[in-house]
């Protein structure tokens, strides 16, 4: 923190106590955001902390889709690999960092590197702004050694995107935001600036400690209110632990069906509600698609099912259980896109 500058002590407004719940192929996560408590807080969607011992955890998180929003995964022991549809592969090792554009769409799959010790991790989802939802996917991947410390006074600080005492993160963000690994020693104090105007919250992984005045535990995502720094000290003998978050808000409407992030949605048409997540495929898995003036039509000969996209808005969902057929047509002046489900 620059010295002199800050001057207005952000208070915890909310403490949110995370979730038990199962995720992927039964893999058990503590979910703080993204939770009845804490549904979003802009550009924040979803906050999972992975902590398990990694033979639990062998059937991972198989093939998904995500549309519309960034992933950030953080490995802080044991290592997972990732790969997706369109041929990218890697292994994101302890400490590393992989950021995540889904943009336009993708499907990926994330499954445990080792069968010994501990996995312990998190994914934190970052909405888009919708002039980004339909970017190329692209990827940043860090190893531990590609993220910058600062040690200092019983305190260490991973940097990992955001500045903290001249030392910047490599992350490259397409929302102005900061990300930090922050660990205290006893006895030790923290201290950040966090621009005014931002949504931010620290989330307790290890050890126990006041943030901001207020006392933080494990499994605990504390919520900042308004001001320009925050602070953290402890008096544990273990330490205190926890993810510092925060970013500029993008103030958009946001239309979320699990890992599709959209701005509004027109109508949605599906006969049956279990197909919804073979909407979601078909939007990234498209055997054949057309676009025209900002309209796209998708088609899953696979999935039986049709979809209707304008821009960043879900306009029809068409799903059956017989073939789903989807004829189109344009009309050249009057730039129509009709469909037909033949069933």
């Amino acid at each position: 923190m620059a010295v002199g500058t800050s001057t207005d002590l952000r208070p915890v407004q909310q403490v949110v106590r995370g979730t038990h719940v199962s995720d992927g192929a039964g893999v058990p996560i503590c979910r703080s955001v993204g939770t009845p408590a804490l549904r979003n807080l802009d550009p924040y969607l979803l906050l999972d902390e992975l902590k398990a011992p990694a033979h639990m955890v062998t059937a991972g998180f198989p093939d998904h889709p995500h549309r519309g929003f960034e992933t950030c995964s953080i490995m802080l022991e044991g290592k997972m690999e990732h790969e997706d549809s369109v041929g990218n592969k890697g292994v994101i090792g302890p400490g590393g960092v992989q950021w995540m554009t889904a943009g336009r769409g993708i499907v990926h799959s994330e499954m445990p590197k080792v069968t010994e010790g501990n996995l312990w991790g998190f994914q934190l989802w970052i909405n888009l702004p919708k002039k980004d939802k339909m970017v190329k996917p692209r990827y940043q991947d860090y190893q531990a050694a590609d993220i910058p410390s600062v040690n200092q006074d019983g305190v260490t600080v991973r940097v990992m995107a955001g500045s903290h005492k001249g030392t910047t993160g490599p992350i490259v963000m397409r929302n102005p935001g900061l990300l930090m690994d922050v660990m205290l020693s006893k006895g030790a104090s923290f201290s950040q600036d966090v621009p005014r105007g931002w949504n931010g919250f620290a989330y307790v992984c290890a050890g126990s400690g006041r943030i901001c005045g207020t006392q933080g535990s494990c499994e605990h995502a504390l919520v900042f209110g308004p001001g320009d720094h925050v602070t953290a000290t402890t008096k544990d003998e273990e330490g205190l632990r926890f993810l510092l978050i925060a970013g500029q808000p993008i103030g958009e409407p946001v239309v979320q069906y699990g890992p599709f992030v959209m701005n509004t949605q027109v109508s949605t048409c599906c006969r049956r509600p279990e197909m919804l997540v073979h909407v979601q495929r078909c939007l990234v898995l498209a055997t054949s698609r057309f676009e025209c003036e900002g309209w796209c039509a998708y088609r899953s000969t696979s999935l039986n099912v049709c979809c209707i996209v304008y821009g960043a808005t879900v306009m029809t969902h068409i799903a059956g259980a017989a073939e789903c057929v989807l004829l189109w047509s344009i009309s050249v002046h009057m730039r129509l896109l009709k469909f037909i489900q033949l069933m």
